[in-house]
């Protein structure tokens, strides 16, 4: 038999599971039903709640009649306290059936019998919502006890003040609460039950990410990058949510007056875990699966995608190395029809949940730790759009974020820019590598700045960088391939070289960059050695066999130098491995660098090599210029 461990409640507590309704309403026969399930009593441990009272006063319920109402309130505490001991000992969880108040007819109020024991005990409460005449019928026809007689309008006022008292008091106790109304069967009560048993935040952590895999794992491209975006508010103006209660409550079919997610999500829970699992309870008790299904239809048709997004969307849908995904707190199901409605769920779904199908619910937190999978486990650069403070967990976890706001019709025009368009579709950083804070850096950096080295003396210093640079870094970021050399004692053994080193060019930057890229070609001899004052003096048949191009100047300032003649290279050779190559460069350019960058190619196939990363925004001039000092040409201005 599978080993079975008490499930705890977000508080901690067991899970005790009240079964509340009037008298008549069948909470003995139920508790007789589930008794039979087995999937139910390896679970659970079944009470009837006058008979845990007729076990804790002296002389039995007899007695417990005589009592005061002080003591026959220690009396129902002393019971409910008994079952929450019996639970953690046992290691299971309970069924409870219990009364909440009394109400004999022409009294003004019913008189409320539920404890604070209960209500700290207590983490689901299942209301059985019986028609009122259906409870005068079986109140009157009870062979087995003697009922006194009440009007059906009394019945219906104390069945309203009693739910309507428990959904306030459970919602301020963080006590799940469903109404039990007739299309609730009993296959899916059994469904419902076994779901409070096991459902927790940390096992709704696990099925959402289930989810997520799935979701990753159908895309057929290699993913990078991966665009994740709030539903409501963010991909269109509405509220889907606000629009399904509104078509629900014009029907006429729903007996309340208002949205049911409004009072709940103002009450103490506010967007907690808790909430999001009282919302899709709401949705649960209220319809069947048809009349749900119908009405996200219905909601569907009357939801307007912003045609921005629309059309980044099916962008995105074109490269295979994006990939994008809904996160909705909200009805996923409107979402997935939305998305086929627009022909984009062949690449893009929706995840989320406010049906018990589901297996999970969505909240801001939850949403936050999705992004974060994505980021450590599938290893994905993440830009999230959202709207709402709601979002604001998934923003700050993610790479980039995107806070949609402005007039509706005027939010999100900015995204159909070019250069915003081109970020996303190549969002990788710049590759930046640099040996600041090691002490060889120390060492080689002390020369560079020394006022009192110039000429020959600097141009070693750099060259002894460019060496040391190549070395340490670029033989990482592009990797080495063995060969066979002679041995000193005659013997072949392996050596090694810089992959692909005969189909590598070395550009020096004329001219601050000609020393250090002398210390390059020193470690790599058999690359290709060429000088460019300009982007031009580089041409495609120097390049188009290419398969590394090395770029080193000595001081790397604003990039704007570096961006042009990126450009010129990669409108020459797309795929050729580029890296850079530099003693300083300055923290101001490698922004510059993202941001101008972004459409030509992968960042992954750019990488920036420094000895030093510097703030320091201060551009050498005459005395101080890098080029004049290498030269000794200090005195031109």
């Amino acid at each position: 038999m599978e080993s079975l461990e008490i499930s705890k409640s977000p508080q901690g507590k067991p899970v005790v599971i009240g079964i509340y309704g009037l008298p008549g309403s069948g909470k003995s026969f139920l508790l007789k039903q589930l008794k039979e399930k087995a999937d139910l009593s390896e679970r659970f441990t079944f009470y009837e709640g006058s008979k845990m009272i007729d076990s804790v006063v002296s002389g039995g319920l007899e007695a417990f009649q005589k009592l005061e109402d002080l003591e026959k309130t220690q009396a129902r505490r002393r019971a409910i306290e008994a079952i929450r001991r019996e639970c953690i000992k046992n290691g299971r969880a309970a069924i409870v059936t219990g009364h909440f108040s009394f109400w004999n007819e022409g009294d003004t109020a019913g008189e409320t019998i539920c404890t604070e024991s209960d209500l700290r005990t207590y983490t689901h409460i299942i209301y059985l919502d019986v028609p009122a005449p259906e409870i005068f019928s079986r109140r009157l026809n009870d062979s087995e006890r003697k009922r006194p007689n009440m009007s059906i309008p009394h019945l219906m006022g104390w069945q309203d003040a009693e739910k309507s008292q428990l959904r306030h008091l459970c919602y301020h106790h963080q006590i799940l609460f469903l109404l039990m109304k007739p299309h609730l069967t009993e296959e899916r009560l059994l469904a419902l039950l076994l779901d409070f048993h096991s459902h927790t935040e940390p096992y709704n952590l696990s099925q959402a990410e289930k989810r997520l895999d799935k979701v990753i794992s159908s895309n057929c491209g290699q993913l990078e990058s991966m665009i994740v975006l709030d539903a409501d508010r963010t991909l269109t103006a509405q509220d889907t949510g606000d629009t399904f209660w509104r078509k629900a409550l014009s029907s006429g079919q729903l007996d309340i007056g208002e949205s049911p997610l409004k009072p709940l999500f103002s009450s103490p829970l506010q967007y907690s875990y808790t909430a999001f699992r009282q919302a899709t309870l709401l949705y649960e008790e209220t319809m069947d699966d048809a009349e749900f299904e119908n009405l996200c239809q219905q909601v569907a048709s009357a939801t307007d995608m912003h045609p921005e997004f629309v059309a980044l969307l099916r962008l995105i849908s074109k490269h295979p190395h994006l990939g994008a995904v809904v996160l909705t707190c909200g009805l996923r199901r409107v979402w997935d029809i939305v998305l086929e409605r627009n022909n984009l769920s062949q690449k893009i779904q929706a995840i989320g949940g406010c049906r018990l199908m589901d297996g999970f619910v969505m909240t801001p937190t939850l949403k936050r730790d999705l992004v974060g999978r994505l980021q450590t486990h599938h290893a994905l650069f993440v830009c999230a759009f959202g709207d709402s403070p709601l979002d604001l967990p998934m923003l700050i976890k993610a790479d980039r974020a995107v806070v949609v706001v402005g007039e509706e019709g005027m939010r999100i025009i900015q995204i159909t820019q070019r250069h915003f368009i081109d970020s996303l579709i190549w969002p990788r950083s710049l590759e930046v590598l640099h040996a600041t804070n090691k002490k060889a850096a120390k060492i080689l950096m002390t020369r560079m700045r020394d006022a009192q080295i110039s000429g020959p003396c600097l141009r070693k210093a750099h060259k002894q960088t460019g060496s040391y640079l190549a070395t340490e870094y670029l033989s990482e970021v592009i990797g080495v391939q063995e060969y066979s050399i002679q041995h000193v004692q005659g013997h072949k053994t392996d050596g090694y070289r810089l992959f692909y080193e005969h189909e590598t060019i070395i550009v020096a930057l004329m001219r601050g960059g000609e020393p250090m890229a002398f210390g390059v070609n020193d470690i790599f001899p058999t690359a290709m050695f060429l000088h460019a004052n300009k982007p031009e003096d580089i041409k495609e048949d120097h390049i188009k066999q290419a398969m590394n191009l090395v770029l080193v100047d000595s001081v790397v300032n604003t990039g704007k130098t570096i961006s042009q003649f990126i450009r010129h290279i990669r409108n020459l050779n797309s795929t050729v491995r580029i890296a850079i190559v530099t003693g300083v460069v300055q923290a101001e350019a490698i922004d510059i660098l993202n941001h101008e960058l972004a459409p030509y190619g992968s960042y992954e196939k750019i990488s920036m090599i420094a000895l030093r990363l510097s703030n320091n925004k201060y551009q050498g001039i005459g005395t101080t210029d890098t080029g004049n000092r290498l030269f000794n040409t200090i005195h031109l201005q």
